[in-house]
């Protein structure tokens, strides 16, 4: 039960890493500072790669089954997380469709850019807070082993026809921005520490 759980949340931390390259970008950007726009294409492509194919449909898994034996009030209280996912698709899109305009002409769309940016963001995060908060709080509590080992066939699955490595692979400049803005980090808490 718990290790389909901290693969999740595991992967939530890595995609939060994805999400403050983006942040960083949208701050130098709202500071007059050249946009990296091979970073913030990497990070659209990453968000419509693996929260689609690797991540969310291992959610789902949990969702439905959880659906099948939670009351209607708990199921409530987490809301419809395929509805959410969709709406992240389509979040994704629009945010791609202001990266779109944003590479064809940085001047006249950037402030649209940068208001895509902060609503994806916030969105996201979001997302990832309620199932964090609620959806797999409410999964430990009332799934039983048998749920569980369903789940874990049903991931079984999808990572034989999806394998995460592949699109990590395919993502190799966004780790090293990832990277860099995790060292960053690093000497920005030293400096406060002196």
């Amino acid at each position: 039960m718990a290790e389909i759980l901290r693969k999740l949340r595991a992967e939530h931390d890595n995609l939060e890493k994805v999400l403050d390259v983006l942040e960083q970008e949208v701050e130098s950007g709202r500071k007059g500072a050249r946009l990296n726009r091979d970073i913030i294409r990497d990070v659209v492509d990453y968000c419509q790669s693996f929260p689609a194919l690797c991540h969310h449909p291992k959610e789902d898994l949990i969702y439905r089954r959880l659906r099948s034996v939670a009351e209607p009030s708990e199921i409530d209280a987490v809301g419809d997380v395929l509805a959410g996912h969709e709406a992240l698709s389509a979040l994704t899109d629009a945010f791609e469709a202001a990266v779109d305009n944003l590479l064809s002409d940085a001047g006249a769309n950037r402030g649209k850019f940068l208001r895509a940016a902060q609503t994806f963001l916030e969105q996201y995060r979001q997302h990832m807070n309620a199932e964090d908060d609620v959806l797999f709080p409410l999964a430990r509590e009332r799934l039983s082993d048998e749920d569980w080992a369903e789940i874990d066939r049903g991931v079984a699955d999808l990572e034989r026809s999806h394998p995460s490595g592949a699109i990590d692979q395919r993502f190799a400049f966004l780790s090293q921005a990832i990277a860099a803005h995790e060292a960053l980090k690093t000497r920005l808490a030293r400096r406060t520490v002196w």
